[in-house]
């Protein structure tokens, strides 16, 4: 039995299918033909999950090469090195066939509580005003020698009170 969070599931760590499964219990955020993004509730927090099983057809262009979901999290600990506030990985799993090629990976993350996304907050009201928060803290973010690489309104949070932006997503 694993926990994270008060949030138990029966598997082998870091086992994929386990937390793909405890998926179907969450609120879906968002999803797309091979990801989704669970919002999972537990005893001690919210936690985000996320999964990619890439089709068939599309595997071998996952041949040795780390998911998103682990690029991800890879990226989030190296801003975290640099002092850059973004959600820290709990967990990131990969299962793969004998060749090496991707059928599903798992990344699981705090739940974020306050913050909204980017693009959902610069298509409203005081957009202007906005623009000056986000592009202050990406100035901030490469000054201490970070390169988000897919710095788009939609990889980038903002918290309620507007004054303080995460990154996310980055590859």
């Amino acid at each position: 039995i694993l926990t994270a969070r008060g949030i138990r599931v029966a598997g082998a760590w870091p086992s994929v299918a386990p937390w793909m499964e405890q998926g179907a219990r969450g609120t879906t955020l968002s999803t797309d033909r091979d990801a989704a993004a669970i919002r999972l509730s537990g005893p001690a927090g919210d936690l985000l999950l996320k999964w990619r099983a890439p089709r068939p057809a599309r595997r071998w262009r996952t041949w040795r090469r780390p998911s998103r979901e682990r690029l991800e999290a890879r990226a989030a600990l190296a801003a975290r090195h640099l002092d850059i506030p973004c959600p820290s990985p709990l967990l990131v799993g990969e299962r793969r066939d004998a060749w090496g090629r991707l059928h599903g990976s798992v990344l699981l993350r705090p739940f974020l509580s306050g913050w909204t996304p980017a693009d959902q907050a610069l298509a409203g009201p005081g957009a202007p005003a906005l623009l000056g928060v986000v592009v202050g803290a990406l100035a901030r973010w490469h000054l201490a020698g970070s390169r988000h690489g897919a710095a788009w309104p939609e990889n980038l949070l903002l918290s309620d009170d507007r004054r303080g932006v995460l990154p996310i997503r980055a590859p």
